[in-house]
């Protein structure tokens, strides 16, 4: 299948493809076989960019990406990261992922606890047992920089990006920036910016001249501000929408039909709500990709079929936001002051 029709990252000279595939996820999966089965479903569905970090797998994520994307190198647009660096431990735990994997299905209850885990060192005693801060210096995104080119297998990476600074960034930021300005001249990298929460993110923009974000936005995220020029990418249209859509359809079933009118969608259907709310991210995002992720085939194609199906109405994006801000008047929303 030929490729998604593409964009411009605001700032850039890269174009990509409006909806982009993270790979965070796809240690879900017990089976190698299924999660090349899925990355390669993603390439053929049209979907040329990804986004990959040292500690997504525990460290086996970009090997992976590497061993199956290699070969299509040409055609993609790859984002990793450098900050967070998977413990010894980790990396051990790595090694004996499948049947670990095969646990988790067994039990959710555990599974929960890792999913959180793998929020990095700041989740709890299970993320700082799993993963170190590796720093933000010139030295250390040296490092990463290096580890990540061998184990993508290519020469350059397109998008490096800063994994969850803390607030007020680094000491050195200069070295750092001139670091990464180097390495984008010697085309090792085609540019760099901050992946990181919202507030904090347009703070570090400020501090060292980023030119690509990467944010978490859904319907329930007031718009973040960041200065023109500035590419953003976007993750979590569904993570925490589609949960808590379906608590308030629950607590209130009158709702789900006179929505659906509203929406002009059958939200009955399983796959409607995924469907929205990804044509409302690209919506609200137009100057670089929405992530998603999924382990499953079917669901990498509907999400391609997003794109393909056109721009979300300006009626439909109105009665979005009203439900919304209807499902926050009823329902405590995670992260989101009341």
């Amino acid at each position: 299948m030929e490729a998604l029709r593409t964009l411009r990252l605001a700032g850039t000279a890269l174009r990509t493809t409006p909806i982009g595939f993270g790979c965070a996820r796809l240690f879900r999966l017990a089976c190698p076989g299924d999660r090349r089965a899925v990355l390669e479903s993603a390439y053929e569905y049209g979907i040329r960019h990804f986004d990959l970090a040292p500690m997504y797998g525990l460290g086996e994520a970009e090997p992976l990406f590497g061993a199956v994307m290699h070969h299509h190198r040409e055609t993609i647009t790859i984002a990793t990261k450098f900050g967070i660096a998977v413990r010894v431990v980790g990396r051990a735990i790595a090694k004996g992922q499948r049947p670990l994997r095969s646990l988790l299905v067994r039990h959710p209850r555990l599974s929960r606890h890792m999913e959180v885990a793998g929020g990095g060192p700041g989740a709890g005693l299970a993320g700082r047992v799993l993963y170190a801060s590796s720093g933000f210096g010139a030295e250390e995104a040296k490092r990463s920089l290096e580890r990540s080119l061998r184990a993508l297998r290519t020469d350059y990476i397109d998008i490096f990006l800063l994994h969850d600074p803390p607030e007020g960034l680094v000491a050195g930021a200069d070295a750092l920036v001139d670091f990464l300005e180097a390495q984008r001249d010697a085309g090792r990298i085609r540019s760099w910016g901050i992946a990181g929460t919202p507030g904090e993110t347009s703070r570090g923009i400020a501090d060292i001249g980023a030119a690509v974000v990467q944010v978490r936005s859904d319907i329930f995220d007031a718009p973040s501000s960041l200065p023109s020029g500035v590419a953003r990418i976007t993750y979590g249209a569904l993570g925490r929408a589609i949960p808590l859509l379906q608590q308030y359809f629950a607590s209130f079933p009158a709702e789900r039909d006179r929505w659906s009118d509203r929406l002009a969608a059958d939200l009955d259907d399983p796959r409607s709500l995924p469907t929205l709310l990804l044509a409302d991210a690209l919506r609200r995002n137009q100057t670089g990709p929405v992530l998603f992720s999924s382990t499953r085939t079917d669901r990498v194609r509907l999400a391609a079929g997003v794109v393909s199906d056109g721009a979300m109405s300006p009626e439909r994006h109105q009665a979005l936001r009203e439900l919304a801000l209807a499902v926050k008047e009823a329902l405590p929303v995670p992260g989101v002051a009341s």
